[in-house]
């Protein structure tokens, strides 16, 4: 009888242990995740205090400050157009285009020199969906994309993102890539496509032509042989 009381208390004991230790594990992941969010929040401010500190970009500044950290990704590369580029844009009475923030910033830190690497035409993908900023000048005298100019390279620069001062704002409706902008089909490709197209030509022709030389290879053929039955006949009547 003692040692079946012995046992039931040992059972309560441990599952009372299991109940103690259970809730402690969520609050832990919980801390985890929300580590993320402050840590966006950290690099947003650091990105906003160095352009503030340039006088140049802090009209854009501004604009950057009304985003949500949390959808910033965890490396990205930001092309900030300069105050008189946008000038244009505070001033006006209409609303601004919510488009344009996202569309310049690229989802993967590439610092100014890793940006002069790139060939003319070179792609990068931003936070606007399906959108592109392109590269239109690799140059090393004024390298540009969106045929925007960077005048100020590494304007901010953490092991997480990069930030480039641009002269102008740039255009996903030029070049991002759902409008009709000049590199939507680079000439090469263009070419290379007619190129194929010329080359599958001949297969549209009509049969009739394709048929001539096989008739004409099976005649010579069957003539071929017509010399050699002679010999052979020949041989046997008279050898």
């Amino acid at each position: 009888m003692a040692i079946s009381l012995s046992l039931i208390l040992l059972l309560l004991a441990a599952l009372a242990a299991a109940e103690a230790l259970s809730p402690s594990q969520p609050p832990t992941a919980t801390a985890h995740s929300s580590s993320v969010p402050e840590i966006q929040d950290t690099h947003l401010k650091n990105i906003l205090d160095a352009l503030v500190g340039t006088g140049d970009y802090g009209g854009w500044a501004s604009l950057l400050a009304s985003t949500n950290p949390s959808g910033l990704p965890i490396t990205a590369t930001l092309f900030v157009p300069s105050n008189a580029a946008i000038s244009g844009l505070l001033t006006s009475a209409s609303r601004l285009d919510p488009l344009l923030v996202p569309y310049h910033i690229v989802a993967q830190r590439l610092t100014f020199s890793e940006l002069q690497d790139l060939a003319n035409g070179t792609r990068l993908p931003t936070l606007l969906p399906a959108n592109f900023i392109v590269v239109t000048d690799s140059s090393p005298a004024s390298f540009a994309v969106d045929g925007s100019e960077i005048t100020q390279g590494d304007i901010f620069l953490n092991p997480a993102f990069s930030v480039h001062g641009v002269n102008r704002v740039l255009n996903y409706s030029v070049f991002g890539g759902g409008g009709s902008g000049p590199l939507q089909r680079p000439p090469e490709v263009e070419g290379a496509s007619l190129f194929r197209r010329k080359r599958l030509r001949p297969l549209g022709m009509p049969p009739a032509s394709a048929a001539v030389p096989v008739r004409s290879g099976g005649a010579g053929r069957s003539c071929g042989g017509a010399p050699v039955i002679v010999f052979l006949v020949f041989c046997v009547l008279f050898l």
